[in-house]
């Protein structure tokens, strides 16, 4: 039977402005991936650079992350095979 294990990538959004420029993170395991936390992507750059490394979009959730709803996280779901 086939393995996986998952990510989840945050992505927070100024609505303002309706861009990612406030930072995408990845998570695994809950552990912040350091490359990701230091990088200053975009989300194109991000999905592209996990499905180079094998990860597959299962999900994506929207989720107001402050009281004055100027920003908000949407968190991507992602799995691979286990090795």
């Amino acid at each position: 039977m086939q393995k996986w294990e998952y990510t989840t990538l945050l992505v927070t959004t100024d609505v303002n402005r309706l861009i990612d420029e406030l930072g995408v993170v990845a998570k695994l395991n809950n552990k912040g991936i350091e490359d990701y936390t230091r990088k200053q992507w975009g989300i194109n750059s991000a999905l592209q650079q996990l499905g180079d490394e094998g990860w597959e979009l299962v999900n994506v959730m929207w989720v107001d992350a402050s009281s004055t709803n100027r920003v908000y996280v949407t968190a991507y779901y992602l799995k691979r095979p286990k090795p």
